[in-house]
């Protein structure tokens, strides 16, 4: 909450600041600024009405919204600039032109996002249904009340139309150009080069670490936070120094066989490698060394009575010691300390489960904790009567740092495969081009593996956060190089000359693009301010993002869509 109301004014300011630069109006900034708070309203209501819990992650989604959502708005206003005739045809024109890429754009962002329905995390998947329905509500917000405002405008407007001073404009168009030219004259060459950097980038991001803790969305700045980190470090707190491992046994536990069994599987862990000794014996707390240490050291007579009559000095039930003799003791010590009976004891009506507590160092290596994992539960076979699972806090996070890592490969394949297909239908429906799709999605598999080499070398793991990135980056980049594309075709029909479509798709949405790039890249970098440090690097990494996505459509596609051009219509 303190983050959000210390990001989303400055997120605002930094979008109209940006705004005036590129629009050069501020009416036109704030009809644009209307329409996004439209959207972000509606996210919250549907988030509402089907009753989403708002988190460290769902906080993000309006400065996302914010970075993402005007983007519409610019290449909306600026195509509608650029048109000519009166007021509705003016407004056909930009819905015909630039409204189509907008659609195929926000199919493929909501695609991204909803690939993280895929994760088994809640988080995850809450986070992904409300950005996707967040993009979706601007698309149409923008859209419907975008056009429609400045056809009722129009004549007043007529005057300070295309305002951007030229001066501004030809700079971002001398720039953004070289792509064009690059890949117009030189498009072999480029790409050649562009292959290097990814290959380079993609074995880097071979050594990325996948990590999960939640004490990484503790704020940094509080005391009480600072406190905590000490006491883990120096102190057996909380996981701090101290690690230990869990078998739940459920079933008949107050059974004699339940005894052979704990004391079989004790005996199996004995030779475990990471399993803490002392005086060559397991470490372990279960309810057999609970009692048995209480008749030893409590000095209460009539259970060490009872316990010498139905136990042996091991620890284990003498022959002939029944379930209602166990059932018994069990009784007695929740009576006598049912606090440390509860903690490796549960009793619901009857005893149902018991815990066995085994201390272990595995130095924190993923390797051995997933050895230990599975260390145990072979030792837990004489448990076969009974329903038994394996866990702890080094095993859990191993486990989902794992999870994690299949389902982001999951949701980076559903969301380029997805995205594949829809550009490829989308196209070749328009165009009847299946190619023309796929060139399209190229690039920004290159930006996939230039910000995974990017996060490896600026030593940025994979977390909770930043595992949704790579996704990111298909749904989210592909959009500007939809609008390269579909601006080029558009010119190449036009004129028939492959150099002049590629400088012409270039520059004529260059503007925009730069405009649009600028706005979502300052939403995203407002995050690093956050004071969670996984939202920090969310925002970074995503911001990184965008402005690849941006080079990409810029720098690189043109080359792909001038070899293209070159094979379906032919000429240099």
């Amino acid at each position: 909450d303190k983050s959000m109301e210390m990001l989303m004014p400055a997120a605002v300011i930094m979008i109209i600041i940006v705004l005036l630069v590129v629009f050069r109006s501020a009416v036109d900034a704030l009809i644009s600024l209307i329409a996004l708070a439209f959207s972000i309203i509606w996210m919250y209501g549907f988030g509402a009405a089907f009753h989403f819990e708002f988190n460290p992650m769902t906080t993000a989604i309006p400065i996302l919204l914010i970075g993402l959502g005007i983007d519409y708005g610019i290449h909306l206003t600026m195509r509608y600039r650029e048109e000519e005739g009166d007021g509705k045809e003016r407004v056909k024109k930009t819905l015909n032109t630039v409204g189509a890429a907008l659609l195929l754009a926000t199919i493929t962002s909501m695609v991204a996002f909803l690939s993280n329905l895929v994760s088994p995390i809640k988080l995850l998947q809450q986070f992904g249904i409300l950005s996707a329905f967040g993009i979706f509500s601007a698309f149409i917000t923008m859209l419907l009340f975008v056009p429609s405002v400045q056809q009722l405008r129009r004549k007043r407007k007529e005057k300070k139309e295309g305002n951007i001073t030229k001066h501004g404009k030809a700079v971002v168009n001398k720039i953004i150009g070289a792509g064009a030219t690059a890949g117009s004259r030189h498009p072999l060459a480029v790409i050649i080069v562009v292959i290097a950097i990814t290959a380079l980038s993609g074995f880097a991001s071979l050594g990325l670490d996948t990590t999960f803790n939640t004490n990484d969305f503790l704020p940094e700045e509080l005391e009480v936070t600072q406190d905590l980190h000490y006491l883990m470090n120096n102190f057996e707190f909380m996981g701090g120094e101290a690690q230990h491992a869990y078998i739940l046994v459920k079933g008949d536990v107050a059974s004699p066989s339940f005894y052979r069994a704990l004391n079989e599987t004790i005996s199996n862990i004995a030779d475990d490698e990471s399993v803490v000794k002392v005086d060559g014996n397991v470490e372990v707390q279960s309810i057999a060394t609970v009692m048995r240490n209480y008749a030893i050291t409590s000095g209460d007579k009539t259970f060490q009575s009872l316990y010498s009559k139905y136990f042996d000095n091991s620890g284990m039930p003498r022959n002939g010691t029944t379930e209602e003799n166990i059932t018994a003791l069990y009784d007695y010590i929740f009576n006598a300390n049912g606090k440390m009976a509860s903690s490796v004891l549960h009793k619901d009506g009857s005893y149902d489960a018991s815990l066995i507590q085994i201390s272990t160092n595995t130095g924190g290596d993923n390797k051995k904790i997933m050895e230990l994992y599975d260390e145990l539960k072979k030792d837990a076979a004489p448990f076969y009567q009974f329903k038994v699972s394996v866990t702890g806090d080094e095993i859990v996070t191993v486990m989902t740092e794992k999870t994690l890592n299949e389902g982001q490969t999951e949701s980076l394949l559903l969301t380029i495969i997805s995205s594949f297909i829809i550009l490829v239908i989308i196209f070749y429906l328009r165009d009847k081009s299946v190619m023309l799709g796929i060139i399209t999605a190229i690039p920004i598999i290159f930006c996939v593996s230039w910000i995974l080499g990017s996060m490896y070398l600026l030593g940025i793991s994979l977390n909770v956060m930043t595992i949704t990135i790579a996704s990111l980056t298909v749904g989210l980049g592909v959009t500007y190089a939809i609008h390269i594309s579909h601006r080029f075709v558009e010119e190449v029909e036009k004129n028939g000359d492959i150099e002049k479509a590629a400088h012409r798709a270039v520059n004529s949405t260059g503007v925009s693009l730069f405009g649009a790039a600028a706005t979502t890249i300052a939403g995203f970098a407002l995050l690093s301010f956050s004071l969670m440090p996984p939202l920090q690097q969310f925002g970074e990494m995503t911001a990184l993002t965008i402005l690849y996505a941006f080079i990409s459509a810029v720098f690189i596609l043109p080359s792909f869509l001038t070899l293209w051009a070159r094979r379906k219509y032919g000429g240099n």
